[in-house]
């Protein structure tokens, strides 16, 4: 006789050896899979929420800066220039919303939303604002918050919130570069509030006037 095992111990090991790669397979499946994907989730999120925290930061500075321009302005008696011309609060948030619109979707965004929010009155200004809801990607975004922060008459943005919208990397939306294929950038959700001012009596600046703030 050989020296081969008997059939039934060799298939016996075959068969043992499929369970270990079996339970094996299982844990890679529904243990570590799972667990990199959380952790990947995780680290995109957190350089989204630092991305957020310079926007937010990159904002208030302009916004500083904005508001001592506009006293400096004030005392110089050319606060019209760098004011909204409109000769009325609902034409002038008209003028903003048509704004946003544009440069949104120019931008390749969508525009969910552009409301009009309460006007305010104080110390001879009118403070026109309206509230924003779009998805832009990171690029798109970039371009939208510098034409806003530029922009003449004066607009400043507010209350600015970004949150990351996951991305589906289906082979049917990817995109083409160079010959290959790479997965779509995440489009963001966005909200912000946008004003400006409007002048409608003599402009004087005090503490609690909207120049002042």
């Amino acid at each position: 006789m050989s020296g081969l095992p008997p059939l039934g111990s060799l298939r016996s090991r075959v068969l043992a050896l499929g369970l270990v790669l079996l339970v094996i397979g299982s844990l890679v499946r529904f243990v570590v899979l799972p667990l990199w994907q959380r952790y990947e989730r995780n680290r995109e999120a957190i350089q989204e929420s630092r991305y957020q925290l310079v926007r937010y930061r990159a904002v208030s500075r302009t916004l500083v800066r904005r508001e001592a321009m506009l006293r400096r302005l004030a005392a110089s008696d050319e606060v019209s220039r760098y004011t909204m011309s409109e000769a009325s609060a609902a034409l002038a948030a008209a003028a903003l919303q048509e704004k946003v619109k544009t440069l949104v979707v120019s931008s390749g965004g969508r525009l969910n939303s552009v409301r009009v929010l309460p006007t305010k009155t104080e110390a001879g200004f009118e403070r026109v604002t309206v509230g924003v809801r779009a998805q832009l990607e990171n690029e798109a975004l970039q371009r939208v918050l510098y034409e806003l922060e530029t922009a003449r008459p004066f607009l400043v943005v507010e209350n600015f919130v970004v949150a990351s919208r996951a991305a589906r990397y289906g082979r049917s939306v990817r995109r083409r570069t160079r010959g290959r294929l790479r997965p779509p950038e995440k489009r963001l959700d966005v909200s912000f509030d946008l004003f400006g001012l409007r002048v409608t009596g003599p402009a004087t600046l005090t503490r609690s006037s909207p120049l002042s703030r």
